[in-house]
């Protein structure tokens, strides 16, 4: 048995080489980190070889460290602890999630907000300075296995990383067998484009199954009643917006199109019982885009080059102009706290970070320009400790994710405020109705005195 691997391996390693691509263990990969270089795992990869032969060389590493950047962080890596030797700082582009949440509530790691979409914008525009384009020295990437002609994909998750790795000063791949290959631009690269491979079959990311209560299955229904045949939606990451989705939302809808960030398994099912075809899509008709798919082993053999599934790179999927170019764009997305005006938390509340903006913006900003587009913030109406999401003022130091001029339709257990069009005064109204029903007094009070309300 051991004979018949290494001879696999070896006729890879000759196939990896004929194109121009050299496969090494993970420790020499990583040998090319130098102290004060800038690494970078990202979104959709979980390079699980390649993480730890290079917290042993971040270990014996001696100088003013390394910094470590990331995007919703898949893995625990070891690096992830403060204090961590060879590690100068942890930086958090985009969204950290939850792995990293206790980090960063601590101010122990930093973060980049910047929009997915334009993350190269200033790599590519003279107008800009290198530290404004952020280089990276060193990606690691996970990626299939390479086809005949030495082409690897990134399998389901597209997102940023074909761009990390055209830009970076080096590029490392660990290849496994357990990433499907998909459609899609952005995604499939040659082997000669990597200073050099890995093999380990680590496994895909898989989606955790949210399981709806009470309250998100109300939600769910004031979703549906919203939700139009035909309509194209986003949803994102969250576990309202993702539990309504399982609470069925969208179930009995016909002709949805899809255009998102994430996708959770939910969806991928949707598309397989016909819910989801994109059909009276304006762009991209009969395919459903997305920067990453995730979801159990039968989902991911579904899309495995599913000709109407595709993923695409941030730059496309985040794109203002594509989003508010999709009639009857809606998206979905969770917040933490939505003030009386109509302020949208989804970033921290007070100075603590909880995760970060990701594309909530730009799908905001798209979906309410978009024909027939709307915007559509979901949250329970008490978090798990009883607290109000619908608050007078937001607590000092909290991120505002969507400014109060672009907030649309709010949705809690208790029903759906529109605020588009709405005064100040009005909107109170709209949200105290929605809000728990324990917080309204104190809410009305508060309007009274802030708004005259």
């Amino acid at each position: 048995m051991t004979a018949t691997i290494d001879s696999a391996v070896a006729q890879l390693a000759n196939t990896i080489a004929g194109h121009g691509g050299r496969l090494v263990t993970p420790d020499e990969a990583v040998a090319v980190v130098q102290d004060g270089d800038r690494v970078m795992i990202p979104i959709g990869s979980q390079p699980l070889a390649l993480a730890d032969a290079l917290a042993a060389r971040l270990a014996n590493l001696s100088g003013v460290g390394v910094e470590m950047a990331d995007c919703a962080v898949a893995g625990n890596y070891l690096w992830l602890q403060p204090g961590f030797p060879g590690v100068s700082s942890v930086v958090h582009e985009h969204w950290g999630g939850p792995v990293v949440r206790a980090q960063q509530r601590s101010g122990s790691h930093d973060y980049l907000p910047i929009p997915f979409s334009l993350r190269f914008k200033a790599v590519n525009e003279s107008s800009r300075t290198k530290a404004e384009a952020r280089p990276v020295d060193v990606v690691l990437v996970q990626v299939t296995l390479p086809d005949e002609h030495g082409f690897v994909s990134f399998g389901p998750n597209a997102w940023n990383q074909e761009g990390f790795c055209r830009n970076a000063t080096h590029a490392i791949a660990e290849m496994s067998g357990h990433i499907p290959f998909a459609f899609g631009a952005g995604h499939t690269v040659h082997v000669s484009l990597f200073h050099s491979l890995v093999l380990n079959h680590s496994p895909r990311r898989l989606t955790t199954v949210v399981e709806p209560n009470d309250r998100h299955r109300r939600i769910a229904e004031s979703l549906s009643e919203l939700i139009q045949d035909g309509d194209t939606i986003q949803v994102g990451a969250g576990v309202v917006p993702t539990a309504a989705i399982y609470a069925g939302a969208i179930e009995g809808k016909r002709d949805i199109g899809w255009h998102s960030e994430a996708t959770i398994g939910g969806i991928i099912d949707l598309i397989d019982q016909g819910v989801i075809t994109g059909e009276r899509k304006t762009i991209d008709r009969g395919l459903a885009i997305a920067a990453g798919y995730s979801g159990n082993p039968s989902q991911m053999d579904f899309v495995r080059l599913h000709p109407r599934i595709h993923t695409r790179p941030t730059d496309y999927v985040h794109n203002i102009r594509v989003i508010s170019g999709q009639d009857n764009m809606v998206a979905i997305n969770a917040a933490m706290l939505v003030d009386l005006t109509g302020q949208i938390c989804a970033d921290s509340v007070g100075h603590e970070m909880i995760g970060g903006s990701g594309g909530q913006l730009e799908f905001a900003l798209g979906a309410v320009n978009a024909r027939n587009g709307r915007s559509i913030t979901v949250l329970e109406s008490r978090s798990p400790a009883g607290a109000s999401g619908i608050v007078s003022s937001l607590p000092q130091g909290t991120i505002v994710t969507v400014p109060r001029l672009y907030s649309d339709i709010v949705v809690t257990e208790y029903g759906v405020a529109r605020l588009w069009g709405k005064s100040v005064r009005e909107r109170t109204r709209e949200l105290i109705a929605i809000a728990h029903p324990d917080a309204r007094v104190q809410l009305q009070a508060d309007a009274a005195r802030l708004f005259g309300a």
